[in-house]
């Protein structure tokens, strides 16, 4: 009974990241003339094209979301949908410019 009641939750989760995401997108096409060219805030060697929700932050290359996902499956998967989540009870991952927790990382391209 736990597993029904876990995938439910987990699809519920999933579908108000996908909306809060998608909200966000709608809403910050403005600043993406300012966001271009910003370096990557974990090693400052490549272009940030990674945005942190729910700070919203464009802030990690991708090198080190590689890095952090610590996965090529989750990975590839990410630039595929264009978004990860980061589910309860997983490895945290704060966002390299304000250190809040993420809970999605979105491709910003």
């Amino acid at each position: 009974a736990s597993g029904v009641v876990n995938k439910k939750l987990k699809a519920e989760l999933k579908k108000r990241i996908q909306s809060i995401a998608s909200a966000v997108v709608v809403e910050d096409d403005s600043d993406d003339e300012e966001e271009q060219g910003h370096m990557c805030r974990q090693c400052g060697r490549y272009p940030a094209s990674f945005r942190c929700l729910p700070c919203d932050h464009v802030c990690m290359c991708r090198a080190c979301v590689r890095h952090i996902l610590r996965n090529q499956e989750a990975f590839d998967k990410l630039l595929e949908t264009k978004l990860h989540m980061v589910l309860p009870g997983g490895a945290a991952i704060c966002c390299p410019e304000c250190e809040q927790a993420t809970m999605v990382i979105m491709l910003s391209e």
